[in-house]
C-alpha cells in the first residue's frame, strides 16, 4: 500500500512538472510540485520547487509560508518576505501566510521578540478571515457526559483510531503503529464524519457535537457505512489506522458503533500543546480556536476533561498516550500501544525514519527523522 501511495504522489509531482513545461509560468504549478515532493519526503526537491514559485511571483504567499516551515533559513529570506507583506496588506489570507513565515524565519535566527510580534500579527490575520463564533469550547458542556461502554471481547483490534489535539504527536504515533506488518495507516480520513452526516441525513459541522443516536439500528447503519469506507484501505486484510484528530469528539460514538475499534488519544503537556497549536497556520478554517491565547487555554481545558471522561467510560477501548513518554522511550510506548491493540511488538516499529509512506499533514517535514525530544 505504501508503494502505491508513493507512486500516486510521484505521478502528481510529474503532472505538475509537465504542466510547467507546456503552460505559461504559474507559481501554483511549481508550488503543487513542491507540496508533492515534501509529502514524499524529498526535502531538497520541495525546497527547489517552492523557490521556483517565489521566483515566478515574489508575492506568492503560500510558498513563503511552506518554505519557512519546511526548511527555515533565517535572516536571509526575511527582506523578501517583508517586501511581500508591503504588497499584500489588504489580503488577510496572504498576510497570515507571510506573518507566519516571518515568525518562523526570525525564530530560527534566534530573534524571539521579533518572531513573537510577527506571530501575533499572523494570528490576528488568521482570526480576521474566520467566521464569527464557534472558535472555543463554549456550548459543548453536554458532551462531557459519556455513556459507559463495556470492554471489548476480542483481543485484537479490527480498527484503530488515533485522536487528540493537532500538533500533539498524532502523526508520530501513526508512523510507529503503521510500521507493524499487520497494520495499514490510511491517514486522516473523514469517513466517520461523512457516515454520520449520511446516517442523520444532514450536513453537520466538522467536528459535530451531535449526541449519539439512541436507536441500535442507527448505530448499525453508521457502523456499516464507516466499515465500507474504511475497508477500501484494508489491503491484504490489514488493520486500518484512521488518524484524524477531529474524531476525538466521536470517541464515545465510535466505541458504541464499532466494538472492534481501539482509540489511541495523544495528550501533550498544556504549554507545549497550546504553543504548538498557536505557532501553526492550519489549512482553511481548521482549528479556529488556535489563534487566541484565551480560546487555546479554554479548548485545552475542555479537551483534557473530555479525555478523562472517555478514559473512565471506555475501558479497554480508549487509551491515553502521553507525548512526553512517547518521545522519551518510543520502543516502550510502541510495545504498550501495540499490546493495547492486541498486536505483538515487532522489532523496529518505533523507527519512524524508516517509514517511507507519504505524509500530507503539518508534520510532513518533521517525521522524516527519528523520534526525538527537541519539541
Amino acid at each position: 500500500p505504501g508503494r502505491r501511495w508513493r507512486r500516486a504522489g510521484a505521478a502528481a509531482r510529474r503532472l505538475s512538472e509537465a504542466a510547467q513545461r507546456h503552460l505559461q509560468a504559474d507559481p501554483r504549478l511549481a508550488y503543487s510540485a513542491g507540496l508533492a515532493s515534501r509529502n514524499l519526503g524529498e526535502a531538497d526537491a520541495a525546497e527547489a520547487a517552492f523557490e521556483r514559485a517565489i521566483g515566478i511571483d515574489p508575492d506568492f504567499s503560500p510558498a513563503h509560508w511552506s518554505l519557512a516551515y519546511h526548511r527555515p533559513a533565517g535572516l536571509g529570506r526575511v527582506p523578501r518576505i517583508e517586501a511581500a507583506v508591503g504588497h499584500r496588506r489588504t489580503d488577510a489570507s496572504a498576510m497570515a501566510d507571510l506573518c507566519y513565515a516571518l515568525y518562523r524565519e526570525n525564530e530560527h535566527a534566534g530573534r524571539f521578540g521579533i518572531a513573537w510580534t510577527w506571530l501575533a500579527r499572523g494570528a490576528a490575520a488568521a482570526r480576521s478571515r474566520m467566521h464569527a463564533g464557534g472558535v472555543g469550547p463554549r456550548g459543548r458542556a453536554g458532551t462531557f457526559h459519556v455513556d459507559r461502554v463495556e470492554p471489548p471481547t476480542e483481543r485484537e483490534a479490527g480498527l484503530v483510531f488515533i485522536v487528540g489535539l493537532p500538533r500533539s504527536g498524532t502523526t508520530v504515533l501513526e508512523r510507529i503503529v503503521g510500521n507493524h506488518s499487520r497494520v495499514y495507516a490510511a491517514g486522516e480520513l473523514n469517513s466517520f464524519h461523512t457516515a454520520l452526516c449520511q446516517q442523520m441525513d444532514a450536513f453537520l459541522p466538522l467536528p459535530s457535537t451531535t449526541r449519539t443516536p439512541p436507536e441500535p439500528r442507527a448505530l448499525e447503519q453508521l457502523a456499516t457505512m464507516y466499515r465500507r469506507a474504511a475497508q477500501r484501505h484494508a489491503v491484504d486484510g490489514r488493520i486500518v489506522v484512521d488518524k484524524n484528530p477531529a474524531n476525538f469528539l466521536y470517541a464515545g460514538l465510535i466505541a458504541r458503533a464499532l466494538p472492534e475499534a481501539r482509540i489511541l488519544c495523544l495528550r501533550r503537556g498544556p504549554m507545549d500543546a497550546c504553543f504548538s497549536n498557536l505557532r501553526e497556520l492550519f489549512e482553511g478554517d481548521a482549528y479556529p480556536y488556535s489563534y487566541s491565547l484565551d480560546t487555546l487555554a479554554e479548548h485545552y481545558d475542555w479537551f483534557d476533561h473530555m479525555r478523562s471522561a472517555f478514559e473512565v467510560a471506555l475501558p479497554g477501548r480508549f487509551m491515553t498516550v502521553q507525548y512526553e513518554s512517547l518521545v522519551a522511550d518510543p520502543r516502550a510506548m510502541a510495545e504498550r500501544v501495540l499490546g493495547f491493540c492486541g498486536l505483538g511488538y515487532e522489532e523496529g516499529c518505533e523507527r519512524i525514519e524508516r517509514n517511507a509512506a507519504p505524509v500530507s499533514t503539518a508534520s510532513a517535514s518533521q517525521v522524516r527523522e527519528a523520534v526525538h525530544t527537541r519539541g
